[in-house]
């Protein structure tokens, strides 16, 4: 089981000694559909066997169907770690869930990576967190930027949903953490912003240092109005799920430029 703020669990194999209980055939069946049902789709895109194409930018519905297959996949191992311990279907799905996850982990961090221009935190904030994958199946993609922001951050979304519903939020987070808190590191130093010690400060003359208090006004002004505040609503969309997985996530990625943003003032 997983930790409370990474909700969600991966169902264990528990050990051979374990008591099989009796069910009934016609939900074994039920449950062993599903497992065969995933298996079509998730070896389809499995990383280790076949080239990488991603599927979220390529076939939506096929999207969909991974995200519906890992769900069954859920379901299925938590039925049999339960009920039939020690059936194959559950080695046969904890296999699949493994591929699977590989699978989202990679087309996560894709996304992210890929997208970075399109979500900047000036566009992000104009945006709901109420989108979902399925809300734009039927939509007409254009090459505009904000529909390409707009399925990005539905997509994320899904992922993220998926993956922490299985007990791998950890994972998620980690992809999330590393693609952005890169993007607000590099805001702050194209912004200007660099890490000064208070003696560095206090040798500067006069005429340098209003010029880096200016340039810091202007800096602390972009930060608070539109980095951070895009950041959280960012946070908020994709892992919508979680409030307390958000909020972490905000402060691992924003914590670090905070401190260096505001100890300029505090070494003047």
């Amino acid at each position: 089981m997983k930790g409370s703020l990474y909700s969600g669990s991966r169902p264990s194999t528990p050990s051979h000694s374990s008591h099989q209980n009796s069910v009934s055939p016609p939900q074994e069946m039920v449950m062993e559909d599903v497992v065969d049902q995933a298996e079509s789709v998730i070896k389809r895109w499995d990383v280790d066997h076949h080239e990488f194409s991603p599927v979220f930018s390529g076939n939506r519905k096929e999207a969909a169907l991974l995200l519906e297959a890992v769900a069954g996949l859920q379901s299925a191992m938590h039925y049999y770690v339960n009920l039939t311990p020690n059936s194959h279907k559950l080695i046969t799905a904890q296999k699949l869930m493994r591929i699977a996850i590989k699978r989202l982990e990679k087309e996560f961090y894709v996304i992210l990576s890929s997208n970075r221009k399109n979500l900047d935190s000036e566009s992000v904030s104009t945006h709901s967190s109420t989108s979902t994958l399925s809300d734009l199946f039927e939509d007409d993609i254009s090459n505009s930027v904000e529909q390409t922001s707009d399925m990005a951050m539905a997509d994320l979304k899904s992922i993220a949903n998926c993956m922490i519903g299985s007990g791998y939020g950890k994972e998620c987070v980690r992809i999330y953490t590393l693609i952005r808190r890169s993007i607000v590191d590099e805001t702050l130093y194209y912004l200007g912003v660099d890490k000064l010690s208070h003696s560095k400060i206090q040798k500067m003359d006069w005429d340098l240092l209003e010029t880096k208090i200016k340039s810091w006004l202007h800096a602390l002004r972009v930060a608070v109005k539109t980095l951070f505040h895009g950041e959280r609503i960012l946070c908020d969309v994709v892992f919508s799920c979680s409030e307390r997985i958000s909020e972490s996530t905000f402060a691992a990625i924003s914590t670090d430029a905070a401190v260096t943003l505001f100890g300029f003032a505090t070494n003047l």
